[in-house]
């Protein structure tokens, strides 16, 4: 099948097309769910229903084993230093992490996690690693720490090339979040938990007050910052940067999302980023966004003002705060210096501006481990080593191949799909009417099982050499189709 001479394609806004549809009646219907709160009361007993939806929706979180640290160097940076740690947040799964630790320490002081953003080399981003120095420079001490495949925690890592084998960080994520559906997990639960096992530790530092944690991450971080905030009440003080945003303003932008940023039934069980924000209250919360950030600023005000009515019902006011510093996506100098005075206004620490710059290192300075990977230093177990584990522990008698016929009926019921699937309408046209030139000897159908997606169909007559098949889709069936597959499907 050859395309026409219009490029356009209908095809690439079809399914973002109709998944907005449906979302539409989720929106309005939470958006009426919001007005109902009245008091703060109410809104604590609908917190408390959502972050027990949160928490089963990512399937649960395991038993705490031991951490067993490992201190693997120390680095003097003059006023603080930094300890190179290795952690096990489940058995024989590791967490490289950098603690910031100021120096001529009197009694405790607080403890902040900042996970990372979607960095490649994770921790040892120099944005990143100022957070934890300015940190440390005004008196707090900071742990910050890789996310799964980032880092020296890449997961799917190729000591030949020295990268991983499917793709960067949010590729990796997208990947792993797939393995973790097919056993009712989300990958998010790896992220979030190995953010509550850092507070664990934190929370047995001897320098750290444990009634002092808090959290701050940019975008990815932000996200797990958001996440961790909402569901481990350990953190009094919270500042998510560049991520707060509506989720109904970044579908109508377009922005695509990572594995972790997807959580089941979240819209129809009425968590979008309002309710998740304000979770955190009646904590302090600090939201820091960017002027020119793709997560779209109208989307992020639309959560603040949420955020300011819960807080008011609480008599809460000032422990709210929006704010939208100057420049694009990013942990900036700006967001920075407000999120460290956010930290020392509730942990009564007074903070002032601090070169971090000047105190950044080389990534390799940061390694936890000899080869910069725990893949290649260590013996630690991956996300799929975790997954096919938990599946064979918890479904013994599906750890072995179903006859084909079991397994369509287990697709069917996992999927909620009638068997066989009925084709509400299918029928020959005329593929020209879409801009196609057939080749020859091949027939074209219209199909569709569901009102709304409809789909060409093109395949070769019988006796015909070729016997490649091609599916093309559209969302309306008089719409002429432009896109094909020229390798067949």
């Amino acid at each position: 099948m050859s395309q026409g001479a219009d490029s356009s394609s209908p095809y690439a806004a079809m399914l973002p097309d109709y998944l907005t549809a449906m979302a539409e009646d989720f929106y309005a219907a939470n958006k009426q769910r919001r007005k109902q709160i009245t008091t703060g009361d109410q809104w604590l007993q609908r917190a408390g229903h959502l972050r027990a939806y949160f928490t089963d929706a990512l399937g649960g979180f395991p038993a705490r084993t031991p951490l067993d640290p490992v201190l693997t160097g120390t680095l003097d940076s003059g006023p603080f230093v930094i300890e190179k740690l290795l952690l096990r947040s489940r058995p024989d799964f590791l967490v490289t992490a950098n603690l910031y630790i100021p120096k001529n320490i009197e009694g405790h002081v607080p403890g902040v996690l900042v996970p990372c953003g979607h960095s490649a080399n994770g921790k040892m981003y120099s944005e990143y690693q100022k957070v934890g120095i300015a940190l440390a420079l005004n008196g707090m001490i900071a742990l910050v720490y890789d996310p799964i495949s980032q880092g020296e925690r890449v997961q799917y890592y190729d000591d030949q090339t020295g990268e991983s084998r499917v793709g960067n960080c949010c590729i990796e994520h997208s990947q792993m979040h797939v393995q973790c559906m097919l056993i009712n997990q989300a990958i998010a639960q790896y992220r979030i938990y190995d953010g509550m096992r850092c507070l664990d530790y934190l929370q047995e530092r001897p320098e750290v007050d444990a009634a002092r944690l808090g959290c701050t991450g940019c975008s990815g971080g932000g996200t797990l910052t958001a996440y961790l905030s909402a569901l481990d009440e350990r953190i009094k003080v919270s500042v998510p940067v560049c991520y707060i945003t509506s989720l109904q303003a970044r579908q109508e932008s377009d922005g695509v999302a990572d594995g972790e940023q997807q959580i089941f039934d979240q819209l129809a069980c009425g968590m979008d980023h309002h309710e998740m924000t304000a979770m955190v209250a009646p904590r302090a919360l600090r939201i820091g966004a960017a002027e020119e950030d793709f997560f779209p600023l109208h989307g992020t005000q639309e959560i603040a003002e949420f955020c300011r009515q819960v807080y008011g019902l609480l008599g809460l006011d000032e422990r709210f705060d929006l704010y939208v510093g100057p420049g694009t996506h990013g942990y900036s100098e700006d967001i920075r210096e407000q999120a460290v005075e956010w930290f020392g206004r509730w942990f009564d620490v007074p903070t002032q501006q601090t070169p971090a710059a000047d105190y950044v290192r080389p990534d390799e300075d940061l390694w936890c481990t000899d080869t910069g990977q725990v893949a290649t230093s260590t013996d630690s177990r991956n996300v799929h080593d975790v997954v096919l584990e938990t599946f064979e522990c918890s479904k013994p008698d599906l750890a072995h191949a179903l006859p084909s016929k079991q397994l369509r009926s287990t697709l069917a019921d996992i999927l909620a799909l009638d068997t066989p699937v009925a084709l509400v309408d299918q029928k020959a046209f005329d593929p020209a009417s879409g801009g196609l030139r057939a080749e020859a000897d091949t027939d074209c159908r219209r199909i569709a099982a569901d009102a709304g997606l409809y789909a060409g169909l093109f395949t070769k007559r019988a006796g015909a050499d070729n016997k490649t098949v091609r599916l093309m889709v559209t969302e309306e069936p008089a719409m002429a189709i432009r896109t094909c597959f020229p390798n067949g499907l």
